[in-house]
């Protein structure tokens, strides 16, 4: 399975509508016409609590209603 793995932001930009929406919105849009799941907010990128992912590297997601894992 393919997916899409957004970071998580630490900061509030849900309130910078400046390019046509919030950031997920913005993301959506941009991949609506794919078939794979959008996980967002993984603990990766320029906060605190930053998960290391592996670039090239095959792993294993699991995406229901509720929950997305990951794992390798």
């Amino acid at each position: 399975m393919k997916a899409l793995i957004v970071g998580d932001f630490d900061y509030n930009i849900e309130k910078d509508t400046l390019f046509g929406g919030t950031h997920r919105e913005i993301i959506l849009n941009a991949v609506k016409e794919y078939h794979y799941p959008v996980i967002f907010d993984f603990p990766a990128g320029h906060i605190r609590d930053n998960r290391a992912l592996i670039f090239g590297k095959e792993i294993t997601i699991e995406v229901n209603e509720t929950v997305s894992k990951i794992w390798h």
